[in-house]
């Protein structure tokens, strides 16, 4: 069975706002009757994504059962997400017609920027400065006495965060269980047991033999600490009710006590030793013989300093829920807040995870001293994220902890606030912000600022939210502390000017710490161009030593690893699958968890004949 006329539409699976591209369409006659000099009358109609360039009717001689080929020009607009392209062939009495769909992707990543304070009295202002494409983009101005307001900002960054480590999973996750009871956040059952779900489903397929849980798979690549946050956040989906698979859990127990007890081939720091304690300890296991065993070891070593650091906290919270209140106490009183940390980001560790996992501690198992609290304590929690130095799971960390602080605080009213637009082009538009603890409003993109006034006397927080895709690509590359570089080499391995199509060619990406320091835990991000198709393969090349994982998908290539002083190369191949002038997005790389480390490359443009 036939169609009188077939057609087969080409054009490039993505495109970046201001490209211009060839989209053509093979049309093949099996009209009856309509002679070797038939004419197929053919056209195209896009969507607001593209325009034409030249006309949208083609006239092209297509003999009966011949084939002939009409082709289009576009650009795209800066209007981003799915553009249809339809095109309709005419032969005699017989018409056709086919649509076929692309993405019109921007140049640069998807990012979350939250400007976040507190204010006692009078007013401050948070500046708005990110100017982005209309499409997915969210403005929004938040205010509570509760700190959890915070919160807000902290879901727009974890719900479109682009990496998939076992953490990183489960950090998108945890909100979903913590925020569950508040209406505020939206957060539907449905949606809930749906997350819950899907991290199960890959808490299953990442754990091993030992009973631990693979960063990326079900292999020997294991962080000893991210199988204790595994294990922390299947206790806390049991303990709220839901459905925990009891062989995971039990398995990934079992691992936590061989590492809680220093077993051989199980090399952490004391504080993931005693977090992982204090798991065990939450799912109703005696752990009074751990904790001995690991306070002997520590007293044995000399070192006081664990009993200032959340080695202590978790220790004390065991022995809370051990109902052994004197030393639960004793630990507890001497465990210090506010002090500079050293980052370890090797061990997942910084000031910000402190802060917010002593409070988190303190609500959940101290709640008695939550009321003579001092603000100080909740305002350095949030500090880190006025700062920016925030990564997925300090911002898990800091929900957990915002919420059991706002569950031990008892009940607020709304505290009085006016919210105003501060306008480009001059003047103020106040916001209007609906009743309740925890108030939201929109703004425009017209916003150069938000004026927050306080117009009560308890301290409000406040946050600003802008995530989307930003218009502009930056014309001179970013290096803070990183520096990547991308090249597009031919078959001479020579810098390509111009890519015939049809071609392969080898991306070579380069990077390096510029002070020499190692630096775990990285993302490397490199977005094709449009026109381009990534040739697939198992493996991409590059150097394994720096290399933990990689990620290929249809419009970019992920790597994810490490690197140093020395040069780190990966290569991999493209393929030139459509005519037209593209751009060539900047590669860009980042630390996972420091967020002081980044690196975006040069941009440019390119050329398929």
């Amino acid at each position: 069975v036939r169609q009188a006329i077939v057609l087969s539409p080409n054009a490039p699976l993505f495109v970046a706002p201001g490209d211009e591209f060839e989209a053509s369409v093979a049309v093949a006659n099996g009209v009856k009757g309509s002679g070797a000099g038939a004419a197929a009358r053919v056209t195209l109609k896009s969507s607001g994504h593209l325009e034409l360039i030249g006309e949208s009717l083609k006239t092209i001689n297509v003999g009966e059962n011949h084939e002939s080929v009409a082709v289009f020009r576009l650009r795209s607009r800066p209007a981003l997400g799915a553009a249809v392209l339809t095109f309709e062939a005419s032969i005699s009495s017989e018409t056709a017609r086919r649509e076929v769909s692309l993405s019109v992707r921007p140049s640069m990543p998807y990012q979350v920027t939250l400007e976040t304070g507190h204010l006692k009295s009078g007013r401050k202002e948070a500046p708005t400065p990110r100017k982005l494409y209309p499409s997915f983009r969210t403005l929004e101005a938040s205010v509570s006495p509760l700190p959890l307001i915070l919160a807000k900002g902290l879901l727009q960054y974890l719900q479109k965060y682009p990496y998939g480590c076992t953490e990183q999973v489960l950090s998108q996750t945890f909100p979903a269980l913590i925020l569950r009871h508040r209406p505020e956040f939206g957060y539907a059952p449905e949606t809930v047991e749906a997350n819950l779900a899907q991290a199960v489903d890959i808490l299953r397929s990442r754990q091993n033999e030992d009973g631990a849980f693979g960063m990326w798979a079900a292999n020997s690549h294991v962080s000893p600490f991210q199988a204790v946050y595994a294990a922390h956040f299947l206790t806390e989906a049991k303990e709220k009710g839901y459905s925990v698979p009891p062989e995971l859990l039990d398995r990934s127990l079992v691992y936590l006590t061989a590492l809680a007890s220093d077993a051989p081939g199980l090399d952490a720091p004391p504080r993931v030793q005693a977090y992982a304690i204090y798991v065990r300890t939450r799912n109703g296991r005696v752990t009074t013989p751990l904790i001995n065993g690991m306070r002997a070891r520590l007293e044995k070593n000399g070192d006081k300093s664990w009993r200032k650091d959340l080695t202590a906290a978790y220790l004390a919270s065991s022995y809370s829920m051990l109902h052994l209140d004197g030393q639960s106490d004793s630990l507890m009183n001497g465990v210090s807040t506010g002090e500079p940390r050293t980052p370890d980001w090797e061990w997942f560790y910084d000031d910000s995870i402190h802060e917010a996992q002593y409070l988190y501690l303190l609500a959940l198992h101290f709640p008695a001293r939550i009321a003579s609290l001092d603000a100080d304590a909740v305002l350095r929690v949030v500090a880190p994220l006025q700062r920016g130095s925030y990564n997925s799971l300090s911002a898990a960390y800091a929900i957990l902890a915002l919420d059991a602080y706002a569950s031990a605080a008892g009940e607020l009213k709304p505290g009085e606030v006016r919210l105003d637009e501060v306008r480009e082009a001059g003047g103020r538009q106040a916001l209007v912000l609906p009743p309740g603890l925890f108030s939201k409003s929109a703004f425009t993109p017209a916003a150069k600022a938000i004026s927050v006034e306080n117009l009560s006397s308890r301290r409000l927080f406040y946050q600003t939210t802008q995530s989307g895709y930003d218009l502009a690509v930056p014309k001179e590359p970013v290096r803070r502390k990183l520096e990547v570089f991308r090249e597009i080499l031919d078959d001479k391995n020579q810098p390509v000017k111009a890519a015939e199509l049809g071609r392969d060619y080898t991306v070579r990406l380069r990077l390096r710490s510029l002070d020499g320091a190692y630096v775990p835990n990285l993302a490397i991000v490199d977005l094709v161009p449009g026109g381009f198709e990534p040739v697939w393969k198992d493996r991409p090349d590059g150097d394994s030593n720096g290399v933990e994982y990689q990620d290929f998908r249809e419009d970019r290539v992920l790597f994810f690893g490490s690197a140093g002083a020395s040069v780190l190369e990966l290569t991999y191949r493209i393929k030139a699958a459509s005519r037209g002038r593209f751009t060539v997005p900047p590669p860009f790389a980042e630390s996972m968890y420091d967020r002081s480390v980044f690196a975006l490359g040069s941009a440019g443009a390119l050329e398929v004949k």
